[in-house]
Formats: structure tokens, sequence, C-alpha cells
């Protein structure tokens, strides 16, 4: 969302409500329905995948990507960009 934000593209979501809802989220055991509802267990399991694609996709920006990539295809693509 950083990026979006970079390029003051409007994507609808709070970051703030984004955050809330993340922490109420993390509070949610998806073992015990007692302490959930069937709505609540699925959106948590939704927010942990989405989670950890937008974990890999900044490893691979940040380590994998320098080491695939050569150095020349990085600068003509981010001078094209501008």
């Amino acid at each position: 969302m950083p990026v979006l934000s970079c390029l003051k593209i409007k994507t609808g979501i709070d970051a703030l409500e984004e955050e809330k809802r993340a922490r109420r989220l993390s509070l949610i055991d998806v073992n015990d329905p007692s302490g959930s509802t069937p709505q609540e267990r699925i959106e948590k399991k939704q927010f942990e995948k989405s989670w950890l694609v937008a974990v890999w996709s900044r490893f691979d920006e940040k380590f994998l990507t320098p080491i695939f990539v050569e150095e020349s295809q990085l600068q003509s693509s981010s001078s094209t960009m501008h």
C-alpha cells in the first residue's frame, strides 16, 4: 500500500482502520470456536494469507530481485518509470 500512496492512487482503504482490523484479528484463535464467530475465523484465515503474500513480496523485492536481475536491467526499468 505504501507504493500506491506514493503514486497518489486511492485505494479506499484507511490505514488506521486496517491496523485496528489487524490487531483485532490477531487476537482470534481459529482453533477455539467458542471465542469467535465462523465469519471472524474465516476473515482471520484470509488476513493471514494476505499477510504472508505481503511479507514474501517485500522479501522478494529487497533480497531476491537484486540477486537475479542484472544491475543494468534495474537501472533501465527505473529510468523508464520517471
